[in-house]
């Protein structure tokens, strides 16, 4: 169903002629029946007039151009969304943001867990993205250590503590001791940090502002081990 059939089946919804809208319009019948079979497509100022007139909204009305799965039932909850006060939405919102992130770790984990292996992008040396290696990275030239979870291959440098091509065995844990080292979530993006008495710093001695992240840290893991492409192993 295009466009045009969708501009139909809303003008009969409502009982009204081509004849009818095009009055409302305030334009020919002719382009009615045009818009409506496909053969020319309404000029911006006629389109937001017919959209309100029909009370039709974007989505709807292009859904077949939008590659969305279940588009109604998303429509449904927008529409008892805009219901909701503030309050309520914001609680949504958190619920929402929480169950999103929540997930997208699980799977990246759960994925990795194949072969223990993910790669850190770093951006500016401190922050960065987890993500899944593509086939060429998945040639491990090291191994982690026996007590590790994970092995994370580091793209980016973050001289002279890390460098591109290095490697870092991870322990799953809910905490790190005094001076050690973690991965961590702050805010959606990865970070190796080390932990101090009053509070984490980047690996170029930079305290992080926790008070201006939206959430506290999450600990992916303890860094137990750092791994030179030489494969000379580095305790940390």
């Amino acid at each position: 169903m295009g466009v045009g059939d969708r501009l139909r089946e809303a003008r009969k919804a409502r009982n009204w002629s081509q004849s009818d809208l095009a009055d409302k319009l305030g334009i020919s019948l002719n382009s009615i029946a045009n818009y409506e079979r496909g053969v020319s497509f309404p000029k911006e100022d006629y389109l937001y007039k017919i959209m309100n007139l029909l009370q039709l909204e974007p989505n709807y009305l292009f859904q077949d151009s939008i590659d969305r799965e279940f588009w109604e039932e998303e429509r449904q909850i927008l529409n008892i969304y805009r219901l909701l006060d503030r309050k309520r939405r914001r609680f949504v919102e958190y619920v929402i943001t929480h169950e999103s992130e929540s997930e997208i770790e699980e799977e990246l984990i759960t994925k990795s867990a194949v072969y223990r292996y993910l790669c850190l992008e770093l951006n500016d040396g401190t922050n960065g993205r987890l993500r899944l290696p593509n086939d060429s990275e998945k040639k491990k030239k090291v191994k982690r250590l026996p007590n590790a979870d994970l092995l994370v291959l580091i793209r980016g440098s973050a001289e002279p503590s890390l460098y591109d091509g290095d490697y870092i065995s991870v322990k799953y844990t809910s905490d790190i001791n005094y001076l050690g080292w973690g991965l961590f979530n702050l805010d959606g993006h990865a970070c190796i940090a080390i932990k101090k008495k009053d509070g984490l710093y980047t690996i170029f001695g930079k305290l992080v502002d926790q008070d201006r992240l939206f959430k506290k840290p999450v600990l992916y893991g303890k860094i137990i081990g750092i791994h030179r492409v030489s494969r000379l192993h580095h305790k940390v």
